[in-house]
């Protein structure tokens, strides 16, 4: 086994391992996928209403975590 296999094992391990840390027992169906999707903003937007701040995108389609209008 070379050097190029044994990086190709390694990468499926580490593949495996961050699937089965982000709750999914392998690749997840693009229907699963959408879901822990729209899961995550909704505990992004929780966790920023908590602290008064809320999510938006600028211009270039970066987000950024602001102050909620209003509360300045």
């Amino acid at each position: 086994m070379d050097a190029r296999d044994r990086s190709f094992f390694a990468n499926l391990i580490n593949d495996e391992h961050m699937l089965l840390n982000h709750g999914f027992d392998g690749w997840p169906s693009d229907k699963e996928l959408a879901r822990y999707a729209c899961d995550l903003e909704d505990g992004l937007q929780a966790l920023a209403n908590a602290f008064g701040m809320e999510l938006a995108k600028d211009i270039m389609g970066r987000w950024h975590v602001i102050p909620k209008k209003g509360t300045v």
